[in-house]
């Protein structure tokens, strides 16, 4: 199952939980609201990543991976609105 989720394959079934947290992140996305989610599990951040992804739900990531120059600019970049956000 983590190998298909983290694929992202159209025919991988979510279950109900990622369902309803996509859900959720549509209604706020499509409002311009920002959500922060948090997990202990860097692999699980991966899977809802992609998973959220494939929604075309825009995602900004913070984690232990990435260094401080990185994290100053996932920063900025989450504290300007998302119209004005350069990918």
């Amino acid at each position: 199952m983590l190998e298909a989720w983290s694929r992202s394959d159209d025919d991988t079934e979510d279950s109900t939980k990622i369902v309803a947290l996509v859900k959720y992140l549509t209604v706020w996305d499509s409002t311009g609201d920002k959500t922060i989610c948090y997990l202990q599990w860097t692999s699980m951040l991966n899977l809802i990543e992609a998973v959220v992804s494939r929604h075309g739900i825009r995602t900004l990531k913070f984690d232990g991976t990435i260094n401080r120059g990185e994290r100053e600019e996932v920063l900025s970049a989450f504290r300007q609105p998302w119209g004005q956000r350069l990918y």
